[in-house]
Order: C-alpha cells, then structure tokens, then sequence
C-alpha cells in the first residue's frame, strides 16, 4: 500500500498555451506574491527597528539629535512598509471576474521601493553603531587587572 509515492501534480499539463504564457499576470499571482513579500519586509523593518532602537540605547547614543533623526528615518520606513500592507489588503485591485487581488499600484510601488531601502537602513546601523556592539568574552581575572577594573566598575 506505501510502496508508491503518488504525486497529484506530476501529470498535469496546461494544453492552453495562451493560459500557460499569462498564468503570472492573468492569474493575480504576482500581486500576492508581493503582498506576501512586503509583509515579511514589514516584520523585518520591525525587527531592525526595535534592534537599532536598543543598541543606540546600550551604546548610550540614542539621545544625540542626528541619532534621533537617523532612528526615526527608520521608523519612518517601517511605518510605510506597514502602510503598503495596509494598502494592498484595504484597496484591492477588482479583476473581471469579480474577484480581487492585492492593489497593482501598491504592489509595484513596494517592488520599487523595497531595494532602495535596506541598504539606507544597513548604512544607518553603520554610521551611527559601527563596531560599538563587538565584544570579545571576558574572565574573572580581568576583575584583578588593574588597568581594566576601572572600566569594569
């Protein structure tokens, strides 16, 4: 009974070559496919967000203005990944069917936008964290280092 693996899929074919060719576009999964996109590149700015956030905080940095300025740049970019979210899902594309799909417009203005601003984010971390978060492990001893207690304490 288990000794064959069945595969529904292995013998479909599409013997209508003009639905083959449109299947991206006609079918409306590109759009999804960028809805899906934008919402994982929304969480990820959420992330980086709150990690910019906590290392300028340990840093003991985040109250310089240009700081200020650089975090809230960031802010600024999640909030408007989550409002292309918003956008895609609340303002649907209607098809001629009647059904709908994630908005086109929104959908293409994240696949413009998305990698421009990562490496703004990545330049952001450099700029104001650069190697401040490195660390190397420490011992017991460095507590009887005279030259190293001071900055213990």
């Amino acid at each position: 009974m288990f000794d064959q693996v069945l595969i529904p899929w292995e013998n479909v074919f599409c013997y209508d070559v003009d639905k083959a060719n449109d299947f991206f576009y006609g079918s409306g999964f590109f759009y999804r496919a960028m809805f899906h996109a934008c919402v994982r590149f929304a969480v990820k700015m959420d992330f980086l967000t709150g990690l910019l956030a906590k290392c300028l905080e340990t840093t003991g940095t985040s109250e310089f203005r240009g700081v200020q300025s650089r975090l809230g740049e960031v802010l600024a970019y999640r909030n408007m990944f989550w409002a292309l979210v918003d956008s895609m899902s609340h303002n649907p594309t209607t098809w001629p069917d009647g059904t709908v799909t994630p908005n086109g417009e929104t959908a293409m203005a994240f696949r413009v936008l998305s990698s421009s601003v990562l490496p703004k984010v990545r330049e952001i971390f450099l700029r104001d964290l650069g190697s401040a978060l490195i660390y190397n492990n420490s011992h017991a001893k460095d507590w009887a280092n005279p030259e190293i207690r001071p900055y213990l304490d």
